[in-house]
């Protein structure tokens, strides 16, 4: 066999296969999932505005709310995994770092998801809809067998189609595997996640016309302008308010938590759901545009009618809201809510410009771009944020101007907390699950053969499990200098080092990615 047989035999006939199933079915369950939150999202706000006209049904809107809180907490107890948004999960499954049950975490995540809008509560679709895919595509991956390398690029596959079809955005979905889960570039990755975001973003639409949706962007705002040079220095201000804003709101969750975990070790956990739950309640009796996670509340807000007093009011009660939320644990996103932070303090922005002589015609695309620049902070990637605004409003004309408040965002942001949101929720999800530093470390080696998925990778390109490390690699009996650019060559003996991990499974990958029978043995020792 040719070695292009051999590649597409090995690796892109079973990677498309593999892209096109997951996008397939992360399509239909994220679309469903994503209809479902959208009803119970309508349907809370119904009950919310039905309970503050009869306000003789408080005692009995309240012990739902108590009750959907203790099934919830139920649920966490038997799936901890499907505490929180759901992206920290599902970044940690992608890279290795974690593994669930993934029938069991998949369940789980939608009842709790489904609890979460019903209740009104200020999270996001996009974290539970990531975990969502990745949760089946991991099935995909089990079900049907597949090769122990591809499952971080399908899982990977699967989260970025669930994000995708959640905003409308294929291209931010592509970008973000790339840039906030993997942070780096593969030829394979971006074959396989390409391909099944583009089938799962179809799959989505269709279904969108099935039920006679319309296909449109996921925010519509009315009027964008496109911002002329003479007024490129409020962007710059704007970035760097931005900037600080959501170093801020990164400090305020971190830190409560914290101060959550460490004083409330004497409280059953279900209390800390039911607090969640009731000041939802409370709060939304009284401010509606608060609950949810805040879709609406955005558009409202782009409207330069939206007075100051009440966008400074809303962002005060929406940052307490999604503080209580996020420390209790419960199920639902942050991205949304994120979005919402920064339009509330674009808002206040835009309007305080206006003051100091900004045309009216410009707030809404301060609103616009200081959600992009807020994400960017809260996230640490610029691109998949500058595309997002691209596929999220359908408007193209505001590039160089977005790109300026985004970039002096990230500055700041990275400046003054070097590490995202997420990366400090991953560390947290994984810290008990790390090797034991006090082991010795294991080496293990392979030949790269002609049917090794090695021959002509570079270093970079390579997935490996977590806590593996390529110690050496050896040509013609010679030990090489390598880096991330150094291709694999048939002949080439890989020295790998592992610590922790289990000793079956990185074996088994090692054989797999060597091109060698499972039977065939691998020769290690604990080294010093």
């Amino acid at each position: 066999m040719t070695k292009i047989g051999q590649r597409l035999k090995n690796e892109y006939l079973p990677a498309t296969v593999g892209a096109v199933t997951i996008g397939i079915i992360v399509g239909i369950v994220v679309a469903l999932f994503n209809m479902g939150l959208n009803f119970l999202s309508s349907t809370a706000v119904t009950i919310y505005t039905f309970t503050q006209e009869h306000l003789y049904l408080l005692p009995v809107f309240f012990a739902g709310l108590i009750l959907l809180a203790l099934i919830m907490a139920y649920i966490h107890k038997k799936h901890p995994q499907v505490r929180g948004g759901g992206m920290p999960q599902t970044i940690a499954l992608s890279k290795g770092e974690v593994k669930f049950k993934w029938y069991q975490v998949l369940w789980a995540n939608i009842v709790c998801s489904f609890m979460s809008f019903f209740a009104g509560l200020p999270v996001g679709a996009e974290g539970p809809s990531m975990f969502v895919g990745a949760s089946s595509a991991n099935g995909v991956w089990k079900t049907c067998k597949y090769r122990p390398f591809m499952r971080k690029y399908l899982i990977t596959a699967g989260a970025s189609s669930g994000l995708a079809a959640t905003f409308n955005a294929p291209l931010a979905g592509i970008l973000f595997a790339i840039e906030k889960i993997h942070r780096k570039f593969s030829p394979l990755l971006l074959y396989i996640v390409g391909i099944a975001v583009i089938c799962s973003t179809i799959i989505f639409h269709l279904l969108d016309l099935l039920f006679g949706r319309a296909i449109e962007p996921f925010f519509n705002f009315e009027f964008l302008s496109v911002f002329p040079f003479e007024y490129f220095w409020v962007l710059i201000i704007l970035g760097l308010v931005i900037g600080v804003s959501a170093v801020i709101f990164q400090l305020i969750l971190t830190k409560t938590q914290s101060f959550t975990d460490k004083h409330t070790k004497g409280f059953p956990y279900w209390f800390r759901l039911i607090c969640a739950f009731v000041l939802t309640g409370v709060i939304g009796i009284f401010f509606i545009d608060a609950i949810t996670g805040g879709r609406g509340l955005i558009e409202k807000v782009s409207s330069v009618d939206f007075s100051l007093q009440m966008i400074g009011i809303l962002l005060l009660i929406k940052l307490f809201l999604i503080t209580i939320c996020y420390n209790s644990g419960a199920t639902g996103g942050l991205f949304i809510p994120s979005l919402c932070i920064g339009a509330l303090v674009g808002g206040l922005c835009g309007h305080l410009f206006i003051q100091c002589g900004l045309p009216t015609e410009f707030y809404t695309t301060i609103v616009c771009f200081s959600m992009l620049g807020f994400l960017t902070g809260m996230t640490h990637a610029p691109m998949s944020s500058l595309v997002l605004l691209i596929e999220m409003t359908g408007f193209i004309g505001n590039l160089l101007s977005c790109g300026i408040v985004i970039m002096a965002a990230y500055a700041i942001a990275f400046i003054l907390r070097p590490k995202s949101l997420y990366e400090e929720q991953v560390d947290r999800l994984v810290k008990n699950t790390g090797y034991d530093e006090s082991e010795p470390a294991k080496t293990k080696h392979i030949e790269v053969t002609d049917k090794s998925v090695l021959v002509n990778k570079r270093v970079s390109d390579i997935f490996l499990p977590q806590s593996v490390a390529i110690s050496s690699i050896t040509r013609n009996d010679k030990k090489i200098v390598s880096d991330s650019e150094t291709r694999f060559r048939v002949g080439d003996k890989v020295q790998f080092i592992y610590q922790g991990a289990c000793k079956e499974k990185v074996g088994m990958y090692l054989k797999d990615i060597a091109g060698k029978p499972k039977t065939e043995e691998i020769w290690d020792y604990e080294g010093p």
